[in-house]
């Protein structure tokens, strides 16, 4: 009798542990098909962009992408990453309540990036007068708080493990998008500032389903105060980590520009587009996994987040170099695919530049460790390390090698970040672990 209860409790618990394997698989299906679907309709306007404008107006597109990625850095650094993890343990109740304060929070919040971004914009007019990069600057400042609602939504779904309502919601932004490309093409020219519109377009449609299935309580005990506190208590090291992480990810693109001038600005974009796949859908799992690896640390302690780290470690370095190898040896056709033979006379750097997510992939893994631990200083540490490294190898590269030197100083700032994270993530974690086992006795 006693082995068969035995055995049935094996059973049971084969059983169960098969069911939580195929929950996380479709869960992740979801979170790729999700970012797919994003990344794909992004992909595809960066192509026909590429294609459509000439090689000077696709490098002012480029500068003004990486400072609309400035700002929706900041957006992260104090709304969306906090709320991955100081969110994660929520029930549905409060999370709703919860959805609701930060709604109010970020309405604010992207009032105040607007304005730093009009005074961008002011800036560009004032020193190069009525050029492209202005006035795709004005279309971003149009559509950014529309943008930066949808991803604030896209992220409370991966929170509170529905992928499957982002996924739809991705898949709506899509057909928009698309429909958008049609309509653009027919009546109007291409251009950087309807790539813009295009998003923000889209995004506004998302949103309003989101909202309608997140049910977001705006009349709560919650104050809005005190979430905002909680928020930048936790990301306020992250935000001053947000200017060195830019420098560090878009360094060669503005020293490109001002060494040698936005027709090679255009070409690292089209080469380093070729990658967007590989870091959007790198980027769909990260939401899925930071919320994850937060309950784990909360539930199992430090120890259980730093294992399941670096086992994810291991998978993103797989996944990173099958895509390398793969981008690199159909480098020449995608450049007549995707660009119609434009940058052709760059296409051997892709090769190179595959080199990049190896070392740039997996120390996001560990970033998230760090994020998971509660350990936002180690992040903004790391992230001072690595700017200063990226700057003192970028500009006498780019400088000397030109184009080939930007490439160059990309890769080694991906290895030096990535060395440097890794030093502090272990230190970190073995500081942690051995806190715990020390009070374990204590609390016992």
């Amino acid at each position: 009798m006693a082995l068969s209860v035995g055995r049935q409790s094996v059973s049971s618990a084969l059983l169960l542990r098969q069911n939580r394997w195929f929950v996380w698989l479709v869960k992740s299906a979801f979170a790729i098909g999700e970012q797919g679907m994003i990344a794909g309709s992004n992909f595809l306007l960066n192509v026909l962009v590429a294609r459509w404008l000439t090689p000077e107006e696709y490098g002012g597109y480029a500068v003004a992408f990486a400072i609309y990625i400035l700002f929706i850095s900041f957006y992260q650094a104090l709304v969306l990453e906090p709320m991955s993890v100081l969110s994660a343990s929520l029930d549905e109740q409060r999370f709703r309540a919860y959805l609701g304060s930060m709604l109010r929070v970020q309405g604010r919040l992207s009032g105040v990036l607007i304005a730093f971004l009009m005074l961008v914009v002011l800036g560009v007019f004032t020193i190069h007068g009525h050029n492209y990069l202005a006035w795709t600057l004005i279309a971003l400042l149009l559509s950014l708080p529309a943008i930066l609602l949808f991803f604030f939504l896209r992220v409370a779904c991966y929170v509170r493990h529905r992928p499957q309502d982002a996924t739809q919601g991705a898949f709506i932004y899509s057909c928009v998008m698309l429909a958008g490309l049609v309509v653009i093409r027919h009546w109007f020219e291409i251009s950087g500032s309807m790539v813009f519109i295009a998003m923000g377009v889209s995004a506004v449609a998302v949103s309003c389903l989101l909202l309608k299935r997140l049910r977001p309580i705006f009349q709560s005990d919650l104050s809005d105060k005190e979430q905002w506190i909680e928020h930048w208590q936790f990301g306020r090291w992250e935000l001053s980590a947000v200017g060195f992480n830019w420098i560090s990810q878009n360094i060669s693109y503005t020293l490109t520009a001002g060494f040698l001038g936005m027709a090679q600005v255009g070409a690292i974009k089209a080469i380093m587009t070729l990658f967007l796949p590989l870091t959007q859908s790198m980027s769909a799992l990260r939401r899925l996994l930071l919320p994850h690896l937060a309950s784990t640390s909360d539930r199992n302690g430090n120890r259980g987040a730093v294992n399941s780290v670096w086992t994810i470690v291991v998978i993103y370095l797989l996944g990173a170099l099958v895509y390398g190898i793969a981008v690199s040896v159909a480098a020449k056709p995608l450049f007549r695919l995707l660009y119609g033979g434009k940058f052709m006379e760059y296409s051997y750097l892709v090769s190179w530049a595959a080199v990049a997510p190896l070392f740039g992939l997996p120390g996001h893994v560990i970033d998230m460790g760090l994020r998971a631990i509660r350990s936002p200083k180690s992040i903004f540490v790391a992230s001072c390390l690595s700017a200063v490294a990226c700057i003192c190898i970028t500009v006498p590269l780019t400088w000397a090698f030109t184009i080939r030197g930007a490439i160059a100083s990309i890769v080694i700032s991906s290895a030096i970040l990535l060395v440097i994270i890794t030093v502090i993530f272990r230190r970190k974690s073995r500081m942690s672990v051995e806190e715990e086992v020390e009070s374990a006795p204590l609390s016992a």
